[in-house]
């Protein structure tokens, strides 16, 4: 499936460029100018937040706080980024929960490979975590799960009879 991307940012004419780029590269975007608008966002099911520091009603500190600490949705990876790139910055962003933290202006390149490695490290089953209930409805909804993103990768290897190298089996 196509990978839903909330962008967080208030300057609207690097967002423009950012969030067409994204879109070139076959994600959905959803595009939040302050956190009041990223928080409503959150309802659509996303998978990876871009959250700039500068927003106009609160930080993005505040913003990564509220996300990390609500249980339904602090699962979601976060990519903090921010021109100032101060240290401190980076180590708080990091103490808060962000996943990865870039330093404005970055690497068009860079961006998504970060993306795409964050989800790959979040990519957790949904089953995890959840009560004890229906052994069976559990099984089925984890193994669609595993099938639907891909997350096994077959390799047959030939199993070979020695005395005459005939292959028993794959």
């Amino acid at each position: 499936h196509q990978k839903k991307i909330l962008f967080v940012e208030g300057d609207l004419g690097a967002s423009q460029t950012l969030k067409l780029l994204l879109e070139t590269h076959g994600y959905v975007v959803f595009h939040a100018t302050s956190s009041q608008a990223a928080l409503q966002t959150l309802v659509n099911k996303i998978d990876l937040i871009l959250l700039d520091l500068v927003l106009p009603d609160q930080s993005g500190f505040e913003v990564c706080r509220q996300i990390k600490r609500n249980q339904n949705l602090n699962h979601i990876p976060i990519i903090m980024f921010s021109a100032i790139g101060l240290s401190k910055d980076i180590i708080e962003g990091f103490y808060l929960g962000a996943d990865d933290f870039l330093i404005k202006p970055f690497e068009y390149d860079e961006l998504i490979a970060r993306m795409e490695a964050v989800m790959r490290r979040g990519s957790v089953s949904p089953i995890i975590g959840r009560q004890e209930g229906h052994v069976e409805e559990d099984i089925i909804l984890e193994l669609r799960y595993v099938v639907d993103e891909e997350l096994v990768v077959p390799v047959f290897q030939p199993i070979y009879y020695l005395d005459d190298y005939r292959i028993l089996g794959w």
